[in-house]
């Protein structure tokens, strides 16, 4: 039984070292005074909590304002082709230890309405990382697909940057739900588990009659 505990709880400290998100507001639900559609120009840090936007700005939105389904992680969402205009972004810059592994995961989609024909093509790039992702879809409702981005960090803060440069009239580029965990070393993390176990024992030990 003891040993089932000990496991338990270093599976769980684990989880929650290699799962520390360290990007603020990445799914974009703050403020969540900005209402259910906002188009935001470039160069804005303000407006969306965490986030600068670039070139000509982003979108910020509840889909089911405009029957296109639901967020990938809360109610809210960012176009990247930001409605009426070519080239959109927005980006974060967040604290790293250099020459540790990370991964970037977030949610990426589009839909085929208001005259959008259901493709696109967007970029990101994040630490030593710079790739372009694209996606179909033919429905009229967000269909939301899952990027992962391995990276290693160069500097003590590394910048994380969505954009796209397409005709915003013709396509739509939605993100959602981006996250930056770090990816510990096998042996780190194992030692950053004894604490959790040592205070664990000396308690039980205390409380046992």
């Amino acid at each position: 039984m003891r040993r089932f505990t000990l496991a338990l709880l270093a599976t769980l400290l684990l989880t929650s070292v290699s799962h520390a998100q360290l990007l603020t507001n990445g799914s974009f639900e703050l403020p969540v005074s900005n209402g259910d559609n906002q188009i935001i120009a470039g160069g804005d840090s303000t407006s969306i909590t965490g986030w600068t936007t670039l070139l000509s700005g982003v979108e910020r939105f509840g889909p089911p304002t405009f029957a296109l389904g639901a967020a990938a992680d809360g109610t809210i969402v960012i176009d990247i082709c930001p409605s009426t205009f070519t080239g959109g972004g927005i980006t974060q810059t967040f604290a790293t230890t250099p020459g540790m592994e990370y991964v970037l995961n977030f949610q990426a989609g589009t839909a085929n309405s208001f005259g959008r024909t259901g493709d696109y093509i967007s970029t990101v790039s994040v630490g030593n990382m710079i790739q372009q992702f694209s996606g179909v879809n033919l429905s009229s409702t967000i269909v939301w697909e899952t990027f992962t981005v391995p990276f290693t960090a160069q500097d003590a803060a590394t910048t994380v940057t969505f954009t796209n440069g397409q005709n915003a009239n013709t396509h739509f580029s939605f993100i959602d739900a981006a996250s930056v965990t770090v990816v510990p070393e096998p042996g780190t993390a194992g030692l950053l588990a004894l604490p959790a176990m040592f205070v664990w024992l000396r308690r039980r030990k205390a409380i046992r009659p």
